[in-house]
């Protein structure tokens, strides 16, 4: 019971408490999330990455397609089925 009435003050019936208290959207935990909220800086940047990448896997299914027809007419070649 003395620690629970240790903060009391003998003359007023509340605890002493500041007068001015932040809110509870101040602190810095609240302005990360805005921050990770918030649109990306440089929306073109990540345009340019996109297609870029597109281009890469375009081209590789192209270079990886090719490349197979072309062992299988060497294979064809080899085996005798057709002219070279």
């Amino acid at each position: 019971a003395r620690a629970a009435l240790a903060g009391h003050t003998a003359g007023s019936p509340h605890p002493a408490r500041p007068d001015f208290a932040p809110a509870a959207t101040t602190g810095p935990v609240p302005q990360r999330v805005t921050a990770l909220l918030a649109p990306a800086p440089h929306p073109r940047a990540a345009r340019w990455i996109a297609v870029l990448l597109a281009c890469c896997a375009a081209l590789s299914v192209t270079t990886g397609a090719v490349g197979a027809a072309t062992f299988h007419h060497n294979v064809e070649v080899a085996q005798g089925e057709e002219p070279r």
